[in-house]
């Protein structure tokens, strides 16, 4: 059996085994793990009079009836007197748009908005400013949660309170709510007390939250925090179930953030919940919580650990939607995020003039992560001893993409096809056994071929078994 070297994207090599007759990309298998429950969105409490309400609008609905039809898709999508379910609520608006209904339009702009693949996001951004043109003002809060927070298309935020105040102006309570809200998140308190206390009056969730967070205690913030989330704020949920995790409530914290995270759109408090219980997921689930945390949320330093993740495991495609706003938050002189933006531009388009001092600075700063990317730049476009120095750095401080940058390009062959030399094969073990350690199967594949002899291949192939590499199993036990 003989060994190879390929390069992948992002300048990381990683070894594949080459057969006599084929060269197979490597498949790793997870690490087994403990059985986790699958997570579900739970079910709205059963009250009998919505379901009456239910059974009325589906017959009505079926009568061809619009209103009742709208009535049941605002069901579907909130998950009131219904199972929350974004599909059917879709497959009601769809046909309704096509013929032409304006609020069809604009609840559907409302749910492609908050999409999480892009090119949804996309149209219904498009959508929400033509109904909103239109004077359908349901759109045009869905248009302010748009451009507030890059949801398909760039972010305008200075365009956001002037269209809320217009909607607003024009009795649209939804609207008012939302622009209560807006202001209480950015300080105006006094401004949004009797927008606020008027609109939750009415059963409006942003407002009931906007309420709660400016209330003058706090058993008045938590029956307001409270109500906002029985009307379907996820933040009001997220914002109850930390209170009652603080309260050692974990059943009521875990059944909060579950409708949170799952039930209602947008979604919140994901990455509290993977932080509050993090041993009740598995990686799958972990990761899906980050996803949401990081689109939903927009929260910097989540999408910065979702995506750098993302990153090092060579999953791109989720990143796209939060370019522009790690590149917000990079112009607000966030370290990370500016490092993490530049990874993905290292992707994209490495000649970025930005690329190289934004890594530099990170990097300086300590993080690891940032060294390792600039080892991968500096691959590219500086002597060879420049990116080794960098991957050393960042892998002998756990940053295991480097290790694996680091080993693969130590034990790759030399420009004239040789195989590298002993004495490189044992500058490459320790960084390979290093990423080993740290779980990365194909680092324990390189510290095997860079083994110099059983003293050395004997932990690496026991650490490679327990990785799933079967074929390296009987090593470890002899």
């Amino acid at each position: 059996m003989r060994w190879c070297i390929r390069s992948l994207p992002l300048l990381s090599l990683s070894l594949v085994r080459c057969a006599a007759s084929s060269l197979a990309t490597l498949h790793i298998p997870p690490p087994p793990e403990p059985p986790s429950p699958v997570v579900r969105a739970p079910e709205a409490p059963f009250d009998p009079e919505e379901s009456q309400r239910f059974s009325r609008e589906t017959v009505a609905c079926s009568g061809g009836d619009n209103d009742a039809c709208l009535s049941l898709a605002d069901r579907f999508i909130h998950g009131r007197g219904a199972v929350g379910d974004n599909r059917r609520a879709r497959s009601i608006l769809e046909p309704l748009c096509a013929s032409s209904v304006p609020r069809a339009c604009a609840a559907l702009a409302g749910l492609d908005v908050w999409a999480t693949l892009p090119e949804s996001a996309v149209h219904g951004r498009a959508l929400a400013q033509r109904e909103c043109s239109s004077g359908q003002h349901d759109a045009c809060v869905s248009l302010a949660d748009a451009r507030s927070l890059g949801l398909g298309g760039p972010i305008e935020r200075d365009r956001v309170e002037p269209l809320l105040r217009a909607s607003c102006s024009a009795a649209h309570h939804p609207a008012c709510a939302a622009l209560a809200l807006w202001l209480v998140d950015h300080g105006r308190v006094d401004e949004s007390t009797a927008i606020s206390q008027a609109e939750c009056t009415r059963s409006e969730p942003r407002a009931c939250l906007a309420a709660a967070l400016s209330a003058p205690d706090q058993r008045a913030a938590d029956a307001l925090t409270e109500r906002a989330c029985q009307l379907g704020s996820a933040r009001a949920c997220a914002a109850a179930a930390r209170r009652a995790r603080d309260g050692h409530q974990l059943d009521r914290a875990h059944a909060l953030f579950q409708r949170a995270c799952f039930a209602l759109v947008p979604a919140a408090g994901c990455a509290d919940w993977l932080d509050a219980e993090p041993d009740r997921f598995n990686d799958v689930t972990r990761s899906l919580l980050s996803e949401r945390a990081c689109l939903f949320e927009r929260d910097p330093a989540v999408c910065s650990r979702f995506v750098r993740a993302a990153l090092v495991e060579h999953e791109f495609s989720l990143i796209a939607p939060v370019h522009s706003w790690l590149a917000v938050a990079c112009d607000a002189d966030d370290p990370v995020a500016c490092s993490t933006f530049a990874a993905v531009l290292l992707r994209e388009r490495r000649d970025d003039p930005r690329i190289e001092p934004w890594l530099r600075a990170s990097c300086a700063r300590r993080d690891v992560f940032a060294c390792a990317r600039l080892g991968d730049w500096l691959s590219l476009y500086a002597p060879r001893n420049e990116s080794l120095d960098a991957w050393r750095r960042a892998c002998d401080q756990g940053e295991v993409a480097a290790c694996r940058s680091l080993a693969s390009a130590l034990v790759e062959r030399r420009s004239d096809g040789a195989s590298p030399t002993p004495a490189r094969l044992a500058l490459a073990y320790p960084w390979a056994a290093r990423g080993c350690a740290l779980r990365d199967a194909q680092c324990c594949l390189v510290a095997l071929y860079a083994a110099q002899n059983h003293r050395e291949r004997e932990p690496v192939a026991r650490a490679a078994c327990a990785l799933g590499l079967l074929q390296h199993c009987a090593v470890s036990q002899r």
